[in-house]
């Protein structure tokens, strides 16, 4: 992403990793806390809330390392084509 002012860039990598950090620990929380969140997924009636709740902890620890560590271009710069008439 292209950003105007200085310091834009050291910003938006400060939120990305606090963000990140805020998902990864969601999802450890799914580990170090599953065994109280287990009855309260049985209580909503899930198939299988064991495995829900591992499952979820592995997709929150996931999503983490994606919005922490992948650089995602948003915007391009969108080049002008001339057009075959020769007008602007």
């Amino acid at each position: 992403m292209a950003f105007e002012t200085a310091g834009a860039a050291e910003v938006f990598l400060l939120g990305r990793v606090l963000f990140g950090g805020i998902l990864a620990f969601m999802g450890l929380n799914h580990f170090l806390n599953g065994d109280q969140m287990i009855p309260y997924a049985e209580m909503k009636g899930l198939p299988a809330p064991a495995l829900s709740v591992y499952f979820s902890g592995v997709c929150w620890r996931s999503a983490a390392s994606c919005s922490s560590w992948v650089r995602i271009r948003c915007s391009r710069p969108v080049r002008s084509r001339p057009s075959s008439s020769g007008r602007p």
